[in-house]
């Protein structure tokens, strides 16, 4: 059995995450064991969904000749399973490099603490795509908060996350100068999260990444993929029905825009300008459409005064004209 840390306090968010920074903590010097891979589980929370398949096969390569440097910290074993706390990729490279086992850490944490790990080890490599991010912070906040009574009033029947995001609205809007009352225990809570964790403030990331949620849901795909950033999205989501006039024209040049981005690696110069000019162009088409439409409302005013007084000849040729009309128009 791993080496346990009884001496190793970790009550609150700020130990947990100077628990991975603090040289002399027992889990950087205790001993590791061998452990098999089968009876290692990835965390349901871990926020990091996609990853690299050549950077795990180049790290699977490594591990086959090295073997894995650093052990990966789990849980302690519950019904003869393990579950990873912070080292997946090196979990997923060592089962692509045909190992059995992996040495581990164990670290002995109360379970809402342990929940928390993962989340923290992977906000503090900032290494995450905005999409995982957004969903690493508001989860850490609804593990933080949903302890709470304040927290539970607050939600007033609305899901965790739901009053996660709530809260987080009614702080800016308050920052604001609204009249918006907010418990302050929740404040200094949501705070101290960010100061801790220290790659965002709050403020930034309400307005950097909650309007991730808003966007359309193939720009998110991609952003949750990893291989488009957020400037990019913010552009492509600029196609959209208000400035094309039709939600599938709108949808179909995002797909494309997104296609040629994927493939051809496109500068975000480059899609600003791609951009402009589909604008530019249902621009003009509307503003063709309007003249078009005030030339006929001309036409048909001056018709209707002025009828009577045309030659029978001019008449004829009204009404061929007319009839002409109809024939377009009817097609």
């Amino acid at each position: 059995m791993a080496k346990k840390h009884e001496k190793t306090e970790i009550p609150v968010l700020g130990k947990v995450s100077a628990f991975f920074s603090t040289p002399e903590s027992p889990a950087q010097t205790a001993l590791a064991i061998q452990y098999p891979l089968e009876q290692l589980k990835p965390s349901s929370i871990q926020p990091r969904k996609h990853f690299n398949s050549s950077e795990i096969a180049q790290l699977a390569e490594s591990i086959k000749h090295c073997g894995v440097l650093e052990p990966i910290l789990v849980t302690a074993e519950i019904n003869g399973e393990r579950t990873i706390l912070a080292g997946e990729r090196r979990y997923r490279a060592a089962k692509l490099a045909g190992l059995k086992t992996i040495p581990i850490y164990q670290l002995d944490l109360a379970p809402e603490i342990a929940a928390q790990v993962p989340l923290i080890e992977n906000l503090l490599r900032r290494d995450l795509n905005p999409f995982e991010e957004l969903t690493g912070y508001l989860t850490l906040l609804e593990h933080n908060l949903n302890t709470t009574m304040e927290f539970k009033d607050f939600c007033a029947g609305n899901d965790a996350q739901t009053g996660v995001i709530k809260l987080l609205f009614a702080m800016r809007n308050a920052k604001h100068g609204h009249r918006v009352e907010v418990n302050q225990t929740l404040v200094n809570n949501v705070v101290e999260l960010f100061r801790t964790i220290g790659s965002t403030s709050w403020q930034s990331f309400v307005t950097h990444r909650l309007s991730l949620r808003k966007l359309p849901s193939e720009v998110q795909d991609a952003l949750q993929e990893g291989w488009l950033d957020y400037t990019k999205a913010i552009e492509i989501s600029r196609l959209s029905e208000k400035k094309l006039g039709n939600a599938q024209l709108a949808y179909q040049n995002r797909i494309d825009l997104l296609n040629r981005v994927k493939n051809e690696n496109l500068s975000i110069r480059e899609i600003k300008s791609f951009i402009q000019i589909l604008i530019n162009s249902h621009t003009d088409k509307q503003n063709n459409n309007s003249q078009i439409k005030v030339r006929a409302h001309n036409l048909f005013s001056n018709l209707k005064k002025n009828y009577s007084t045309l030659t029978n000849k001019d008449q004829e040729v009204l009404n061929q004209l007319l009839g002409e009309m109809e024939r377009i128009l009817h097609n």
